[in-house]
């Protein structure tokens, strides 16, 4: 018999051409609100595209070890990544230290500056920097983890990333970012963010919150 199909319902949400400091902002909270009515625990990994772009577009790795030292970081395969970056003569980079910089955001990002190697990789700090600036006083704020190690799901992001997930549950139930160099694509570059909800895991939630 043929395999059976599997159909996963998702929702979109979207801010095209807003000033991207205030559409960050507040994209990141309409993501933390429907985290938020799960009923459960949440957190909100928040990290940048960017930063690791702009650190491989210094260093120039040929296009097959740069894929399979990302797809080794995307994993959290510790032990792998050293002995690869040790063939690559990359120790003491920011690449060897690169699971250490998540936590607290105000601590990571002042960790981060001692590895940024030029100034793209100081401007995706800095973007953080005014984002968290700009998250001052919000009750989400202490949901957010900030992990410069988050992979983005599509190549298309050039910014902030994020992905929200209950300890329940070890799947992202939300997945997003800014996405500014795909509209470039289809034309003109408009400032762009957006994110994606799995609705068959928050029904799920949401069943079992009901049954408890």
């Amino acid at each position: 018999s043929g395999g059976r199909i599997q159909e996963n319902y998702q929702m979109g949400i979207e801010s095209l051409g807003e000033d991207r400091l205030k559409a960050d902002r507040e994209t990141i909270e309409m993501a933390c609100t429907i985290m938020n009515t799960l009923g459960e625990t949440y957190i909100l990994e928040m990290g940048s595209s960017t930063f690791l772009d702009e650190f491989f577009r210094e260093i120039e790795l040929d296009f097959a070890d740069e894929s399979e030292v990302r797809d080794l970081i995307a994993r959290k395969n510790r032990h792998a990544l050293k002995d690869k970056l040790a063939a690559l003569g990359l120790q003491n980079t920011v690449l060897d230290s690169i699971f250490a910089l998540e936590g607290e955001m105000s601590e990571v990002l002042e960790k981060a500056r001692s590895f940024a190697i030029n100034d793209g990789m100081i401007k995706a700090l800095d973007s953080l920097d005014k984002l968290l600036d700009s998250f001052t006083g919000q009750e989400f704020l202490d949901n957010i983890r900030l992990d410069l190690s988050l992979m983005p799901d599509l190549d298309y992001y050039d910014g902030v990333i994020f992905k929200g997930y209950c300890p329940s549950i070890p799947r992202k139930i939300i997945s997003g970012g800014r996405y500014d160099r795909l509209t470039e694509k289809f034309g003109k570059k408009v400032p762009a963010i957006g994110f994606m909800v799995d609705m068959d895991l928050v029904t799920r939630i949401r069943i079992r919150g009901d049954k408890s």
